[in-house]
């Protein structure tokens, strides 16, 4: 005979398949902002290593390898893609395009610029797949155009360098390059990729092949201009192996993370959240390497998670 007062299951809430929706993208997201943030401070020391061709080549050819090996094991997912529109393969390749174009410009401001001004503007790619939402139809409070600004106005601030103090006897050099034309190209890039990818690839195609597609393009890509450029693809160094091939294993799962948030259809929502990528990386830099911050790019670091999490509510 039990004992006790008995649990009233009325009073408990039920989860509706909408909030486990959100839950799921929420989760999709922020995997993919921890992957990507470890791997793009990985991504600085391998382009750096090697230089940025041999980095991204190799990055994207360890995943396309992994990728090849997932297909192979279920490939019901490519007899499947293969009975979607012909719309949806052409906007994965674009998006594939638009992203690999969006990679070689942030490793470039990785290895030319200074990290904590790449890493958070290249983050507001979040803010263009949002005003892209918006424009196909999607709707959104008023706290996410508040949220967009403060993106905006934190981009701003943390490209302001950190003033040098230069002894009067030391002849002055040119300002250090802060990679911020690099980092808004990029921002542009993977804001309208993703946004590509997930309005109109993964809806058809799934979560997984349109991730393989945007490896293979950049595969394809850089081996060809590579040869044609007269770049030298050989094997990277042993030093630099663990760099170059963690670089492309963390980007590879931030991805994948990113392409089944994308699934869910909250776009705005995922994207948005893997744009902590930044605070990510920026924190990487600081507790491993030698990145330190001013005052002011603290603040405005500071302005652009309030500003995600704006838009994320």
């Amino acid at each position: 005979m039990r004992t006790g007062r008995t649990l009233d299951t009325r009073r408990v809430p039920k989860r509706t398949p909408e909030v486990e929706t959100v839950d799921w993208a929420v989760f999709c997201g922020l995997a993919a902002a921890l992957s990507y943030g470890t791997g793009d401070y990985l991504a600085q020391l391998a382009g750096r290593a090697v230089g940025l061709w041999r980095s991204s080549f190799y990055a994207a050819l360890l995943a396309i390898a992994v990728l090849s090996a997932c297909l192979a094991i279920e490939p019901a997912i490519v007899r499947q893609a293969l009975r979607a529109p012909p719309s949806a393969w052409w906007a994965a390749i674009g998006s594939g395009v638009m992203l690999l174009a969006a990679s070689v410009l942030f490793t470039q401001a990785l290895i030319k610029g200074s990290l904590p001004v790449v890493a958070p503007v290249t983050a507001s790619y979040g803010a263009v797949t949002t005003l892209l939402s918006i424009a196909s139809g999607e709707r959104f409070s008023s706290s996410t155009a508040l949220g967009l600004a403060l993106i905006m106005l934190g981009s701003c601030i943390v490209a302001i360098p950190t003033p040098v103090r230069v002894p009067p006897e030391t002849t002055r050099s040119d300002p250090p390059h802060t990679g911020l034309g690099w980092a808004l190209g990029a921002a542009l890039g993977y804001g309208v990729g993703l946004w590509l990818q997930g309005r109109l690839a993964v809806p058809a195609l799934g979560a997984l092949l349109p991730v393989w597609i945007t490896y293979a393009v950049a595969v394809v890509l850089l081996g060809a201009l590579g040869v044609s450029a007269h770049v030298s693809l050989s094997l990277p160094e042993r030093p630099a192996l663990g760099s170059v091939f963690g670089s492309g294993a963390l980007g590879m799962t931030g991805f994948l993370a990113l392409s089944a948030g994308l699934a869910t259809g909250r776009i705005a929502v995922v994207v948005v959240l893997s744009s902590l990528t930044s605070a990510i990386t920026v924190f990487v830099g600081r507790t491993v390497g030698d990145t330190r911050l001013a005052l002011h790019q603290w603040l405005a670091i500071a302005l652009i998670v309030a500003g995600l999490m704006l838009v994320r509510s």
